[in-house]
Parts: structure tokens; C-alpha cells; sequence
């Protein structure tokens, strides 16, 4: 497993940032011992671990006032299951932050 992660302050003054993270998770052995119908485990099946997983964020964040920053982030999760079945997934986040 790793992750990666850069943000940059615009300037002239810092208010806005951009950033993005990446990380990214593999195992090669952990459906080792799991098969479809394993005995006495409901749950013990392929298609309930991944087998990679990996993640990617892109972020703008800006300073409405000095105690209120806004912000959105796009987000993307690809993963690889057991049964080797892919998945993706994409949301936007939108966030708000008070300081006091």
C-alpha cells in the first residue's frame, strides 16, 4: 500500500487551495483459502474482500472569511474483488468549516 498526497496554496495570499491524494492497496494472497460456498461461513465468499483497491481525490478549498473556508472534493474509488469482479465509485463532497 501507498499514498500520495500534494496541496498548493495560491497566491497572492493562500486563500484558495487545490490538492489531490492517491492512494492505492493490493494483496496477492487474500483469497487464499476462500471459495465460493466455504463451509460453515456465510460471509468467507470472493465476492466479500478486495484484491486492489485504489483512491483518488482532487480538492479546492477557499476562504469565505478568515473563520469560514469552503470547499468541494471529486472522488473515485476503483476496487478489484475477490471474483475478480470490478467496481467504481464517484462522489463529490462539499464541506464547510468554521473556526473559532
Amino acid at each position: 500500500t501507498f499514498v500520495l498526497g500534494a496541496q498548493y496554496y495560491l497566491p497572492p495570499n493562500g486563500r484558495i487551495t487545490i490538492g489531490a491524494n492517491y492512494t492505492h492497496g493490493k494483496s496477492g494472497n487474500i483469497t487464499d483459502g476462500l471459495t465460493p460456498t466455504a463451509t460453515g461461513c456465510a460471509q468467507c465468499t470472493l465476492a466479500s474482500v478486495f484484491k486492489q483497491s485504489q483512491y483518488f481525490e482532487a480538492v479546492a478549498l477557499g476562504d469565505l472569511t478568515p473563520s469560514v473556508r469552503i470547499g468541494a472534493a471529486w472522488q473515485r474509488v476503483w476496487q478489484t474483488r475477490g471474483d475478480d469482479v470490478k467496481t467504481v465509485n464517484s462522489r463529490v463532497e462539499p464541506s464547510v468549516y468554521f473556526f473559532f
